[in-house]
């Protein structure tokens, strides 16, 4: 099966994404392994205090090879070119590298951008009244998190855009614009807010196991690699259903918009 055949809802993406992951898990499970492999050693450097430089190197290799594999599982789920091997899937990866990981840049700096925007009311109103710059900071969270919805559908789609249309950081992000702009806000905003909550929620609930006496911490760490590694492949599979679902969409409206000027001549 294709990763979408039709126009799906909200919770029909969420559906499809299951039954994606349950169909072609021998070759997703290598993907999420190796992903939890590099975080791991990332997190064992850290937690080893090791130097700034050296903290600096792993994260930026653990960010290329994160590239590298989330372009893969989108090829599995979109069955690209019939890439099943891991070989392949590496292959495709770092053909894709350069233009993916620009994407990711352009995210990071919208995100620094959303989140200084957000807190400008809640800055200028701390030395004013208590009260007032309470309401303003948790209205900046709300800003913030509906923001950040919407910043995760537009990179989401993004981000498949590069590696299944071999389209440009920027061309991907203006037809990830046009095809959500097309299908709607209210989709978009629903539909990132759960990608938002699906992605971090787990990390979250693991940083909440403490980290003394060390039985705990190889709990934690146990937790990390080998139940939330496999997790964080699903949003990946769900991000690119939806982008496959949303190109479904725009091709429909553009198509229909043809029609009607053909037929208003």
């Amino acid at each position: 099966m294709t990763a979408a055949q039709e126009p799906l809802t909200v919770g029909g993406i969420f559906d499809r994404a299951v039954t994606i992951v349950v169909e072609r898990w021998r070759v997703l499970l290598p993907l999420a392994l190796l992903l939890g492999a590099v975080e791991a050693i990332v997190q064992a450097i850290i937690e080893a205090r090791a130097n700034g430089w050296l903290i600096g190197a792993a994260e930026l290799i653990s960010t290329s090879v994160d590239v590298v594999l989330f372009t893969g599982i989108v090829a599995v789920v979109a069955d690209f070119g019939g890439r099943c091997d891991l070989g392949s899937l590496v292959r495709l990866g770092l053909l894709r590298f350069w233009s993916a990981a620009g994407v990711v840049v352009l995210s990071c700096l919208a995100l620094i951008v959303v989140i200084f925007i957000s807190f400008i009311p809640s800055s200028l109103l701390r030395y004013h009244e208590s009260e007032l710059a309470g309401a303003a900071f948790i209205g900046g969270i709300g800003v913030a998190l509906a923001l950040c919805s919407f910043l995760t559908i537009y990179v989401s789609i993004a981000y498949v855009n590069v590696v299944l249309e071999s389209m440009s950081p920027l061309g991907a992000i203006r037809a990830s614009t046009h095809r959500v702009k097309s299908a709607g806000a209210g989709r978009a905003l629903l539909l990132g807010a759960a990608l938002v909550v699906l992605t971090f929620a787990p990390a979250f609930l693991a940083a909440l196991i403490p980290d003394r006496p060390p039985l705990l911490l190889a709990c934690k760490q146990l937790v990390m690699f080998g139940v939330l590694t496999p997790i964080f492949v699903y949003p990946t599979v769900v991000q690119t259903v939806a982008a496959i679902d949303y190109r479904h969409r725009s091709l429909g409206t553009d198509i229909a918009r043809i029609v009607e000027a053909r037929a208003q001549v």
